[in-house]
């Protein structure tokens, strides 16, 4: 069974049965979006880039339950998408996501969030995670689970982990497997400082590949501060130490005898090598909101996968996004950023990785009620490849109908 049957059957069993108590929050939100795209470079190549009009239809449903001390949110999606001229990469993307929460007391909270995504073509989707891997379809499975516990009036602990593995069904990619385990404490300064909060956190991550793995342990101290009723501004630093375990492959000379003379050939040796580093991690941000709109700029530095090159590598990301109302119904949008990937052979990788890529992405959108909106942009993407110089740009004009529903409000 699949997990589209799964979804909707948990959905009309929440719906149907007479035992279910209502919230104080409950819909089912059916929704239906379409868009179309012209992308100069549907693959991201840094040659010979091939463009293509994309037709996408994209039916989903959402349901939404809030009780005092419990919530749970159910989302699936599907995505068509039509090539004008690639019609051999027209496809069906997958989401499905399911968080739920619940308080059984005041000082508790508990939550758990599960999902699955199926994305045709990843280099579409370079914005969420500044990784540009191979573009063929890659499932993503990912889970998690963390509590929150109030000590005390100023005082509060955090646990969470989360779990995450990649697979291409396809043996010339390889898959990966990630764990992510926290625990943090967060102290309330407003006796010094009104709305300001400290915190620390320590954290383990292990990336497995085949053949190789990453283990990574991170220690920080920051804070959280809203400045006033516009600005807030966090900042979280620290030190990390990573161990790799990597393949790295090595050409032993010989010389071999044929018909009495002889030759020298290079035989290739893989041997696994260990590296351990140190080095420092950060994460800060500066958000404001207002009446009219809101938006927010952020700088990360940390240890990702590489998704489908066997080993991991360092990020420096740079994000912004704004989103301002002209009007009631008129809006303008910005997002856009700047990653950094880092990686030597042998080091956190198999082979070596760098990737610098910038995007910028403007747009507008027009909302005819609170369930209709009509949304263009414009997006811009570089990406540079030092260790080979060579880079590759793409250009994607778009423009979206969005429509949704809201039930049982």
């Amino acid at each position: 069974m699949s997990y589209w049957h799964l979804l909707f059957i948990m959905i009309f069993l929440i719906v149907l049965s007479p035992e279910v108590s209502r919230g104080e929050e409950f819909r089912l939100v059916p929704s239906l979006s379409l868009k179309e795209d012209y992308n100069s470079n549907i693959l991201l190549s840094t040659l010979n880039g091939r463009s293509d009009f994309i037709t996408t239809i994209s039916p989903g449903a959402e349901l939404i339950d809030r009780t005092e001390n419990a919530n749970m949110d159910l989302l699936l999606r599907l995505d068509r998408l039509q090539y004008a001229e690639n019609g051999a990469l027209s496809s069906t993307n997958q989401m499905f996501t399911g968080n739920f929460g619940y308080s059984p007391t005041p000082l508790l909270s508990i939550s758990a969030g599960a999902g699955y995504v199926r994305n045709s073509n990843p280099t579409l989707s370079l914005a969420s995670t500044g990784f540009v891997s191979v573009a063929v379809p890659v499932n993503r499975i990912s889970s998690s689970f963390s509590v929150d516990y109030k000590f005390s009036e100023l005082t509060e602990g955090i646990v969470s982990y989360t779990y995450g593995t990649d697979y291409y069904n396809n043996s010339a990619y390889l898959s990966d497997i990630s764990h992510d385990i926290t625990a943090g404490l967060v102290y309330d300064l407003g006796g010094y400082f009104r709305t300001l909060k400290g915190r620390t956190n320590m954290s383990y991550s292990y990336y497995s590949f085949p053949g190789s793995r990453t283990d990574s342990v991170n220690g920080t101290v920051g804070f959280s501060w809203d400045l006033n009723e516009i600005w807030s501004a966090s900042v979280d630093s620290g030190i990390r130490h990573t161990w790799s375990k990597i393949p790295v492959t090595s050409y032993m000379e010989l010389y071999q005898v044929y018909q009495g003379q002889p030759y020298l050939v290079f035989l290739p040796v893989t041997e696994q090598q260990k590296t351990g580093s140190w080095g420092w991690v950060a994460k800060a941000a500066l958000n404001y909101k207002t009446e009219h709109g809101g938006g927010g700029i952020s700088f990360t530095r940390d240890i990702i996968p590489a998704y489908g090159l066997n080993g991991a590598s360092e990020q420096n990301a740079l994000a912004v996004s704004s989103q301002y109302r002209l009007t009631y119904e008129f809006s303008a949008l910005f997002s856009g950023g700047y990653t950094a990937l880092n990686s030597a052979s042998g080091g956190l990788s198999s082979q070596v990785i760098k990737q610098n890529s910038f995007r910028v992405n403007p747009g507008v959108r027009y909302d005819f009620s609170r369930d209709v909106s009509l949304e263009s942009s414009y997006e811009y993407t570089t990406v540079d490849y030092p260790t080979t110089r060579t880079h590759a740009n793409r250009h994607v004009v778009s423009v979206r109908l969005n429509m949704q529903h809201p039930f049982f409000e």
